[in-house]
């Protein structure tokens, strides 16, 4: 569904995968339910989503990366 190449960690321990937001909270933070899995996680922007002003809906479908270790906080990288 989306390029190869954003799978690819540049580092050890991430999982990335896609989600979908379910709540948007204050300051660029959101509720998001991982597709393979049931999970709601609560999620940040990443740096460069912030500086370009991209912000998020309920409904969007993003692209996360999680620890291996705590799959309750992840960050979002990507929005389709």
């Amino acid at each position: 569904m989306f390029k190869k190449k954003l799978l690819k960690n540049k580092k050890r321990g991430l999982i990335t995968t896609e989600a979908i937001v379910t709540e948007c909270l204050p300051n660029n933070i959101c509720r998001v339910k991982i597709k393979d899995t049931e999970i709601i996680s609560t999620c940040y922007l990443s740096g460069n989503m912030v500086k370009n002003h991209i912000s998020l809906i309920v409904d969007d479908v993003v692209v996360i990366e999680y620890s291996i270790h705590d799959s309750k906080k992840c960050r979002v990288i990507f929005r389709k």
